[in-house]
């Protein structure tokens, strides 16, 4: 079966693994299918990037050339969108507030779940995911199942840059 889970990356690892651990289980077609749902809805991703030189120069993000100027000067905190689509979910002034940024939005989003599954990624430069990790692991008032930590791929560096990192926050169903 052939699923779009219109996002990307470690968000997609997310809910492979969740699919897995269900067919381990013994789950059902229909049950699979409900947690195959439920994960691509629930699912969210935040990247922060150096810079948007990379995204540009791909033609991936045409939509963030309106903000080139301001970019030079700002932090950018990408998201995947329901439809699939990056989007601009906000400027930080720099790489600590979009640690900051990123860390409370993950906190906002595992907050909904009973349970998360987390990912966080990096490129060239693992110290904000090991620091992102440290603070989410800290945090109580959240419940962890598991959290990996993983490089990104070339392909996606070469779209994006070196210098992305961030995470993806994952109900953990099974």
């Amino acid at each position: 079966k052939v699923i779009d889970t219109k996002t990307s990356t470690i968000s997609m690892g997310l809910i492979v693994l969740g699919i897995a651990r269900a067919v381990k289980k013994g789950c059902s077609m229909e049950e699979i299918d409900l947690i195959i749902a439920e994960m691509i809805e629930k699912t969210k991703f935040l990247a922060v990037l150096e810079s948007f030189e990379h995204v540009l120069k791909g033609g991936r993000a045409a939509f963030m050339s309106k903000f080139l100027s301001k970019a030079m000067r700002v932090t950018p905190i990408l998201t995947i969108g329901r439809s699939g689509k990056v989007h601009l979910a906000k400027f930080a002034k720099n790489k600590g507030k979009a640690l900051l940024e990123i860390y409370k939005k993950t906190v906002n989003i595992a907050s909904l779940n009973k349970s998360n599954s987390i990912g966080i990624f990096y490129g060239s430069d693992i110290a904000p995911a090991k620091e992102l990790e440290k603070l989410i692991m800290q945090n109580k008032s959240i419940i962890i199942e598991e959290i990996i930590l993983t490089q990104i791929t070339t392909v996606i560096s070469a779209h994006t840059g070196p210098g992305i990192w961030g995470v993806a926050i994952s109900p953990r169903l099974i």
